[in-house]
């Protein structure tokens, strides 16, 4: 009997099909910080990851193949305040559009999450070919 792997700690990418539109929520916790890759736009290509950054409360723009993309951020719950800052705790999630312009051609991509000129994270799309099977007249 072979032996029980642990569970992958990776983050897969998230599964849309081509010609795909809807809003996605993404936690902070799911980014990637690695290297930057081709979604980041060429002024933040030469900016580190920020270090020490724990939620969205930086965030100033969202990329996806050099466009920007649109976002919501929740409004912070006056409710929860952080123990430190006796205030709101800043946003963990984001909901992003992914258009058809994004989904229009399979393969994979990677979202970027700005502050400033300094990268937060990524988070990769897969986007599935769609096939189209002939229905027409015969």
């Amino acid at each position: 009997m072979p032996p029980v792997k642990a569970k992958d700690d990776k983050t897969v990418p998230i599964e849309l099909k081509q010609y795909d539109s809807q809003w996605i929520e993404i936690k902070f916790s799911e980014l990637t910080t690695g290297a930057t890759t081709a979604a980041v736009s060429a002024a933040a290509i030469d900016s580190a990851p920020a270090k020490g950054a724990k939620d969205f409360s930086g965030l100033t723009a969202v990329e996806a193949n050099s466009a920007p993309v649109n976002y919501i951020l929740p409004e912070p719950d006056p409710k929860v305040l952080d123990e430190k800052t006796k205030k709101p705790k800043p946003p963990t999630t984001i909901k992003v559009e992914i258009s058809r312009v994004l989904t229009s051609k399979p393969g994979t991509m990677d979202i970027a999450f700005l502050a400033g000129k300094k990268l937060l994270g990524t988070r990769q799309i897969h986007i599935a070919q769609t096939e189209w099977g002939n229905t027409g007249d015969k």
